[in-house]
């Protein structure tokens, strides 16, 4: 229930602000962002496959 209350008000104090902040982007600063975002996001899934070829790797040697 504590973690509902707090969600809420975080929620709601957060949301105008993000929208205030998104209203004053520019189509410039979007792009860069969402580059941004894209470029974090194939970051993550390389690192995602390397950790399970990693994991493949270590479980296939305790086969062994």
């Amino acid at each position: 229930m504590q973690g509902r209350l707090l969600f809420k008000n975080n929620y709601s104090f957060f949301i105008p602000h993000i929208v205030i902040l998104c209203e004053e982007l520019t189509d410039e600063q979007v792009s860069q962002i969402s580059s941004k975002f894209e470029n974090r996001i194939k970051e993550w899934k390389s690192s995602l496959e390397k950790s399970k070829k990693e994991d493949s790797l270590q479980i296939s040697h305790r086969g062994t």
